[in-house]
């Protein structure tokens, strides 16, 4: 389990890239000083479209988060975030999309979720898109994907930002405690009676 900002636990790393080919590219990591994001859920820091200014028109921007998978055994994939939103228009909208094949293919969890078994958790899901008063909590379990790509070795969280033509002068989207969870659970199946002891026998409490 890996927490952004401002730390990443011991067990391991995750690494974030930014997109340079579509257009400024926004995305920022740092404290807002924003007219509406003014302050990072858990301070000081969050990831943000601009931390000092407003989004620009025509712009699309994207950074991508990339996870190692450390099994295909049954486990819960999931990603989880907080976040708000602050646009002018359904026309600018935040996206998140994921890979498990280096990128070649990005499901869009928000409009594909059911065609590869996800499951949500808490809420359920909303566009990123419009205003939002207060922080609001985002959570979707990917471990369907793994199935359609059994040789993955890598999740890829794909962040995008659209904008249109028209400025208004709005924050954007800022994120924040984003956690990423690769939990397993495996045990080998267990052939032949000689191999299991359990004691005391009888028991009314405890048995091992």
């Amino acid at each position: 389990r890996s927490t952004l900002f401002p730390y990443t636990t011991l067990f391991r790393s995750l690494v974030y890239e930014f997109d340079t080919l579509h257009g400024v590219n926004i995305w920022q990591i740092g404290q807002p000083q924003k007219t509406v994001f003014n302050q990072a859920y858990s301070l000081p820091n969050a990831l943000m479209t601009d931390t000092v200014n407003s989004y620009p028109i025509n712009d699309t921007s994207i950074i991508v988060v990339k996870v190692p998978v450390w099994s295909h055994d049954w486990g819960a994939h999931t990603i989880m975030f907080q976040y708000k939103l602050n646009t002018d228009s359904l026309s600018d909208y935040g996206k998140l999309e994921v890979s498990a094949d280096n990128g070649l293919t990005f499901i869009n969890v928000l409009t594909q979720w059911d065609d590869y078994g996800f499951w949500w958790n808490g809420d359920i899901h909303e566009n990123f898109t419009g205003n939002t008063d207060d922080w609001k909590w985002f959570s979707i379990c990917i471990s369907g994907l793994l199935d359609s790509f059994p040789s993955a070795d890598t999740i890829q969280y794909r962040f995008s930002f659209i904008s249109d033509g028209s400025q208004t002068n709005k924050d954007g989207w800022i994120i924040d405690n984003l956690i990423v969870e690769d939990l397993t659970e495996s045990i080998k199946d267990i052939n032949g009676n000689s191999q299991t002891i359990c004691y005391p026998n009888p028991t009314n409490n405890v048995l091992m």
